[in-house]
């Protein structure tokens, strides 16, 4: 990337960041005049950010809803009312098979946007939203359904992995029958738009295809012939960005409607129209999902211009510190926030609302004590840090009192030991932290105590920034970067379910690159050192089980150790405990021997009388770790 480009992405970046001012409530903007309408447009944004509020087109019931309802108000009509109770459909019935559907089916589900009259629609309307949902699709172009003869039939379908190169049966009906319907006609193209990588275009700023620009001059063309604005002029706003100018009767027509809100003088109509496509700039009319939506935009175009490089850097933690400040989603940015702060002690400050991203896992004890006490005290027993561990148990029992009978019978023992039988009592003691250790939550069961591996090079924190930049719209960054390049470049059949197929670029490098590209963020305040032992010889479960193993045999190698050893109760629980643990995690072997297999023979060779051995007649040797 040369360095003129890099200059211009820096500067438009920080002009989109700080563009947007905060923003008022629509509630009290005209006295609540437009406040049902920005609850509209809000419920159809809330879920992806984009108009289109459809899913994933799976077996799931998706719906259309919130953008029906938009368009029944663009379009002058009333909303749908709700029906009273939550709404369920059987989506293998064979009238919610989109291949028993013909024109005419289609057409009563197509009511639900061109009927005026909504009473008679409201019993119906959550499944005809979900058959509309079904019916429109991301196919192999941007305008697919406009020229559906330049494509051939899609062959070998996988909903799970195959590209469409082609239009399946259903495309073919809808893309036909949209030629004379112009409410499927505007959804489809409304699905389009919000399937594209518009939020990301400021950013890597790619040429407009040629299937671009049909659908955009498609989209103009019906605006114009409008005859007062309705829902084509919200898609035609809607698709104006970067380089794109509305022609002159349409922009003083928005200028017109947005002078018109301001005075308190526009209908619901108009206002949904632009409300609901406009591209926000501090309008303090906007309702505040869209607004949200905007921003996280913004967030996502600072990230994506670094992709290349290392986005967790100072100068990027601002810019997402200001965004911060005006998204009304509290925990919408908490993770580039972490993954960016200057050191841990910033970075744990994250950690500790409810929207703690995982990524608190690569912070460092010291980091941790405060709050996350139990994984705190888990890493430092692991690690084998016992005068560390010895404070961190008292602070950790002034905490969590109800724990204090895990000391019972402790007294006197070498202070490993202590610890490692403390640990094998609480449950909720993890080195990945499955568990509050709340007093009301029930006994964690199946609770993994070990570090993952994909920690040690920051796979599950990279698996996470890439979840959180593309959660709208999940190929825009395949798109954008291939947009120009390939020539007929590949859709899939939805842009809203991730696809592990995906060639996403690698935003986080593995940790030793990471340390030499940059000493920002989350590289520099990454517990490197510490992660990657719990992952290996410093695990958990290995820590604990050869320090009970190591202290039961030194003890009751001989009878006479047997015979006068005051600790053989508490030994043949440490085995038990031992031997539970390693249920679903393997701690190695011991001289060739599973570890699981070694406390197992003790227990049962040098304690068989024991109630804890009779507790305990398997052991189990796991395949695979967690």
């Amino acid at each position: 990337m040369g360095q003129s480009r890099r200059n211009w992405m820096c500067a438009g970046l920080a002009a989109a960041t700080f563009a947007a001012s905060a923003v008022a409530d629509p509630a009290t903007f005209c006295d609540g005049r437009y406040a049902e309408e920005a609850k509209a447009i809000d419920s159809a944004y809330q879920r992806f950010g984009t108009l289109y509020s459809g899913g994933g087109h799976h077996s799931h019931v998706d719906s259309v809803s919130g953008t029906v309802q938009l368009y029944r108000i663009m379009s002058g009509f009333e909303v749908i009312p709700p029906s009273a109770g939550r709404q369920q459909i059987n989506l293998y019935a064979a009238e919610h098979q989109p291949g028993n559907w013909n024109d005419e089916t289609i057409g009563q589900d197509l009511a639900v946007m061109t009927q005026a009259d909504p009473a008679p629609l409201a019993a119906g309307f959550f499944a005809s939203a979900a058959h509309l949902d079904l019916m429109t699709s991301a196919g192999p172009a941007a305008d697919w359904w406009l020229r559906p003869e330049a494509f051939d039939d899609a062959k070998g379908y996988s909903r799970r992995k195959a590209h469409l190169m082609g239009l399946t049966p259903l495309q073919r009906r809808v893309a036909n029958l949209a030629r004379r319907e112009p409410a499927l006609d505007w959804l489809q193209a409304a699905l389009s738009l919000s399937a594209e990588p518009y939020e990301l275009y400021p950013a890597l700023r790619p040429a407009w295809t040629a299937d671009d620009n049909r659908l955009y001059a498609h989209i103009l063309a019906k605006a114009e012939a409008e005859a007062r604005p309705g829902p084509w002029l919200a898609l035609a706003v809607l698709a104006t960005r970067e380089e794109r100018q509305l022609p002159d009767a349409l922009e003083r027509t928005v200028s017109g409607i947005s002078r018109a809100i301001e005075r308190c003088e526009a209908d619901a109509a108009v206002y949904t129209i632009l409300a609901a496509s406009v591209q926000p700039r501090g309008q303090d009319w906007l309702p505040v999902r869209r607004n949200d939506a905007e921003f996280l935009r913004q967030a996502r175009q600072i990230a994506i211009s670094y992709s290349l490089t290392y986005p967790f850097t100072q100068w990027n933690h601002e810019r997402w510190q200001a965004l911060s400040k005006r998204i009304s989603d509290p925990g919408a940015l908490t993770l580039p926030l972490m993954l960016s702060a200057p050191g841990a002690d910033a970075a744990a400050a994250y950690a500790q609302g409810p929207y703690a991203p995982d990524a608190f896992r690569m912070l460092p004890i010291r980091a941790l004590e405060t709050i996350k006490p139990n994984m705190a005290l888990a890493r430092t027993i692991a690690l084998g840090r016992t005068e560390d561990a010895e404070r961190q148990i008292d602070t950790f029992l002034q905490r969590y009192s109800w724990h204090k009978n895990a000391m019972e019978g402790l007294n006197g023992l070498p202070a490993p030991v202590r610890q490692a039988v403390f640990a094998l009592r609480v449950d909720c003691l993890s080195t990945r932290h499955e568990s509050d250790c709340a007093e009301t939550d029930p006994k964690p069961q199946h609770l993994h105590r070990d570090l993952s591996k994909d920690w040690t090079w920051a796979a599950a924190v990279d698996q996470d920034f890439r979840t959180w930049m593309y959660d709208i719209s999940r190929d825009s960054y395949f798109r954008a970067r291939t947009r120009g390049n390939l020539q007929g470049y590949r859709a899939y059949f939805s842009s809203r379910f991730y696809l592990s197929d995906l060639p996403y670029p690698d935003l986080l490098p593995g940790p030793y690159e990471t340390i030499r590209r940059s000493d920002e963020g989350f590289a520099h305040w990454a517990a490197w050192d510490e992660i990657a032992p719990l992952t290996r010889d410093k695990r958990m479960t290995r820590t604990l089980s050869l320090t009970v193993i190591d202290w039961v045999d030194r003890n009751t190698n001989t009878r006479w150790k047997r015979a006068f050893n005051p600790h053989k109760d508490l030994m043949a629980e440490a085995l038990h405990r031992v031997v539970f643990m390693l249920e679903h995690e393997p701690a190695g072997d011991i001289d060739g021997e599973p570890v699981a297999k070694r406390a197992f023979e003790l227990l049962h060779y040098r304690f068989r009388d024991s109630d804890w051995a009779e507790q305990t007649p398997y052991w189990w040797e796991p395949d695979h770790r967690h």
